[in-house]
């Protein structure tokens, strides 16, 4: 008897062990058959339902659910409303902080700006405003070594975002260049094209590069300069295309290369001829470029754009009467009146000035 398996002998140990077994294998069937007998009468209900009381008791069940979520989940759910409306009300406190610094910030740039436009002369010598009346209301400084100190004082103290520090050594520069502090102004060009905002503005990142080129050529560095001016005329933005072109003619014309230059004026003034009007003065670029040209050859300095001679009722009056209207050319051809006519659509007289009749 001592040599017999226990597991044969039916202790208590062991029948409890199959009984705990025996009563989980049994729960489990009860939990599977509740389930089937749940499905089943479900899909019994719904064989018997129409559509619209499907979709009514597809609601309630999802209202019905959505319900016991929230009761279990309602202390959650205040805390993360408390925290939303705090997150949102701390957004609104520094956002507004946030935008008086930066108006803080722009008014020590503007503070620069101001000073660098300033007026010089005396008291006396201020024009006044003739629309208004007024007098000028830039700031007023004795001569010009006031007005650059100024200004270069309002620039290094220019605080804020890197963009509006960025901006300020931009315009610091351009105060030291016109107080012939070249090698500074270089410094200063050379660390605004570096910057971040230069690379995402390309109006900041040329015009660094143009003042670098500027500066770089007083010097008499004419290599560097004409590095600065090259990547000008690369530019797709046709004002500063036609500015790096009229540089390098300048360079070229200086180095006595005068058909090098007078290339380069005539691609120069090619770029920016195509937006000239009659009606708007002459650009920076169009006005020197041509006056160089004309240094040069004169025969190679494209016209003027030029106002219609004529009017439309003159023009009609010519097509109609075969040029015989008083006070203009007889005898032109229907080709040269639609030639006319053609010009006058696409370039419209420019109206009278100061409220005087048309035509008069």
């Amino acid at each position: 008897m001592a040599d017999q398996d226990p597991a044969e002998t039916g202790t208590d140990g062991t029948r409890a062990i199959k009984d705990r077994n025996q009563r989980i294998r049994e729960e489990a069937a009860q939990k599977r058959k509740a389930r089937r007998n749940a499905e089943e009468r479900r899909s019994n209900v719904q064989r018997n339902l129409g559509a619209s009381e499907m979709v009514d008791d597809a609601l309630a069940r999802g209202t019905h659910a959505a319900t016991a979520w929230l009761k279990r989940h309602v202390n959650v759910i205040q805390w993360l409303v408390l925290l939303g409306a705090a997150g949102g009300i701390g957004w609104q406190i520094y956002s507004a902080h946030h935008h008086k610094v930066e108006a803080q910030a722009t008014d020590t740039l503007m503070a620069g700006i101001n000073a660098e436009f300033g007026r010089v002369g005396g008291e006396d010598e201020a024009e006044l405003d003739q629309a208004t009346g007024l007098d000028d209301p830039r700031l007023h400084f004795a001569d010009e070594a006031a007005r650059a100190k100024a200004a270069e004082t309002a620039y290094r103290a220019a605080s804020g975002s890197d963009n509006i520090r960025t901006l300020a050594k931009l315009g610091l520069a351009g105060t030291l260049y016109d107080d012939s502090k070249y090698k500074d102004a270089i410094a200063a060009y050379d660390a605004v094209h570096a910057s971040a905002l230069a690379s995402k503005d390309v109006d900041v990142r040329l015009r660094s590069a143009e003042g670098a080129g500027l500066s770089h050529e007083a010097l008499g560095e004419k290599d560097a300069a004409a590095k600065a001016f090259r990547e000008l005329a690369a530019s797709d933005v046709t004002e500063f295309a036609a500015l790096g072109l009229y540089h390098q003619g300048r360079l070229a014309l200086a180095a006595g290369d005068r058909d090098g230059a007078k290339a380069l004026f005539k691609q120069a003034l090619d770029k920016v001829s195509k937006d000239e009007s009659p009606d708007k003065p002459l650009g920076y670029v169009s006005s020197l470029g041509r006056e160089l040209l004309g240094t040069i050859d004169a025969s190679a300095v494209p016209p003027l754009p030029q106002k219609n001679v004529f009017g439309p009722e003159q023009l009609k009056a010519l097509r109609q009467e075969g040029g015989s209207t008083p006070g203009t050319p007889a005898g032109l051809s229907k080709e040269k009146l639609d030639e006319l006519m053609k010009q006058i659509r696409e370039h419209p007289p420019a109206p009278a000035p100061s409220g005087a009749p048309a035509g008069k």
